[in-house]
């Protein structure tokens, strides 16, 4: 099984990013997102939290326990880059702040094209040695694709099935959450775990 899913693991991991936002998107309505942009200080702070701190305590606990440079470096890596659509589920099940998680994933992601490879430079740049490039125009296709129309299309859904909305999202995050299980288990199958 662990060869047939590092051949689907991209569809497996688009898939359940798309049911996610499908779900998020189903229960939100236009006026939240101005509601985050009225109070910013949230948004800057989870932000600020997202694209410098997480990777400055990678890089603090990677100098602590003294990790070799590979480690540390995938440490600082997987900390430079925003948690995305599994922050937007929890999110959903906390029945916290939806609005403000999926505008922070988005503006996060779109500013991690440029964070990510300044962070590795400035924290792992011995390790890595050369430049770092982030192919931005596949990352910002990705966004537009998997994360913003499936969102928008979700928001169309719930407003033509307003009375329906937390029953069609259900269904939606149901899927997103089988398509994690599915991802856990192919990864371990295929020892990537």
């Amino acid at each position: 099984m662990g060869d047939l899913f590092l051949a689907y693991e991209y569809h497996i991991a688009s898939s359940q990013l798309i049911f996610a936002m499908l779900g998020m998107g189903v229960t939100l309505r236009p006026d939240a997102f101005m509601e985050v942009m009225r109070f910013p200080k949230g948004f800057a702070l989870g932000l600020i939290s997202v694209l410098l701190v997480s990777p400055t305590i990678a890089f603090a606990i990677a100098k602590f326990f003294d990790f070799e440079p590979g480690l540390a470096t995938g440490l600082i890596l997987v900390a430079a880059v925003p948690g995305g659509t599994m922050s937007n589920i929890l999110t959903y099940f906390a029945k916290a702040n939806v609005p403000l998680s999926i505008a922070l994933t988005a503006v996060a992601t779109t500013g991690c094209l440029v964070t990510t490879p300044l962070v590795l430079q400035f924290f792992a740049g011995n390790a890595i040695g050369g430049s770092i490039e982030m192919p931005g125009g596949r990352i910002a296709l990705e966004i537009a694709f998997f994360l913003l129309l499936p969102l928008g299309l979700g928001m169309l859904i719930g407003r033509r099935f307003d009375a329906r909305r937390d029953a069609i999202a259900r269904v939606f995050i149901r899927i997103s959450v089988a398509f994690i299980v599915l991802l856990i288990v192919g990864s371990s199958s295929a020892e990537r775990i």
